[in-house]
């Protein structure tokens, strides 16, 4: 299992994931260069743990806005993990949803550290979790789980509630209907670009200009090109095979759901009946609301 860490306004942590040391920005950026063509590099190469040294972020609306973690990463697969040490106490894992990747976080600053898997296999996810935590002797983290994300961030919760602290629940739907999803995928294997670029557009509401114009200038062009057919398939037969209960959720303590009223993707009414009064509806939010959080 491999660990990509990244250290923001802090020189150096005694505890939790391994030690990280301060180096110089020339060789910040020498290493930027490196990992990136370590990409293609044999897997069993280890990335080095790396700091930027000390950075004021308290202006900065994410500390993910201002680094791609994919070209940081050695090995990208789905027992990676980036661990972004932001100087905060706690640690949020942040789990992305269908047809995104950690970058769809980068409008999100909240008071956390932040886990991300460098890719997902919807599948795996749950014991790659368990078991980074278990190799690094991280006793709790919080769990940010959106969309397709909430089904795995309610599979680890369940699974290994000592280990888990605070989860959040974004953008979730009991279940995708199996009909719909066949029909994504007959839309897909058809003409992927074209069905993703509305797929993406549709995730945002008229109201959120800001949010959708973001993700418009940062993310679409690449996520219309970049999105694996393969890794996409993968997904909804994922969702075809989850679903989320209100029974379930009920025995997740301290547990908090945030939902857009005009999300077109899930809609607002099965969260809605899953909450048990633990759901924030924002009222001019989509599918994609993480401008209003």
């Amino acid at each position: 299992m491999n660990l990509t860490i990244f250290s923001l306004g802090v020189d150096f942590v005694p505890s939790g994931p391994p030690m990280i040391f301060r180096i110089s920005a020339a060789a910040e950026l020498a290493f930027f260069a490196k990992a990136k063509k370590a990409q293609t590099a044999s897997l069993s190469r280890d990335c080095p743990a790396v700091s930027s040294g000390p950075r004021d972020t308290r202006n900065a609306r994410s500390s993910l806005a201002k680094i791609d973690t994919r070209s940081i990463n050695c090995q990208i697969h789905s027992d990676s993990f980036n661990f972004i040490n932001r100087g905060f106490k706690n640690t949020l894992v942040l789990i992305p949803g269908w047809a995104v990747d950690d970058r769809i976080f980068s409008q999100l600053n909240w008071k956390y550290n932040y886990l991300i898997p460098a890719k997902i296999d919807p599948f795996r996810l749950s014991k790659a979790l368990s078991d980074y935590l278990d190799k690094n002797s991280i006793d709790k983290v919080s769990l940010f789980g959106y969309s397709m994300g909430g089904f795995m961030a309610k599979e680890f919760a369940l699974s290994n509630p000592k280990k888990v602290d605070e989860v959040f629940l974004i953008s979730i739907r009991k279940k995708y209907p199996g009909q719909q999803l066949k029909e994504i995928e007959g839309q897909l294997k058809k003409n992927k670009r074209g069905f993703l670029y509305k797929f993406y557009l549709d995730c945002f509401s008229d109201s959120d200009k800001e949010g959708k114009d973001w993700f418009k200038k940062n993310l679409l062009k690449d996520y219309v090109k970049s999105m694996g057919l393969e890794d996409l398939l993968r997904g909804l037969d994922y969702l075809g095979k989850v679903e989320i209960s209100a029974n379930e959720l009920s025995q997740i303590k301290n547990l908090k759901m945030f939902h857009g009223r005009l999300d077109k993707i899930a809609p607002v009414e099965e969260a809605e009946e899953l909450a048990g009064g633990k759901l924030d509806i924002i009222n001019d939010a989509g599918h994609i609301l993480f401008s209003f959080l």
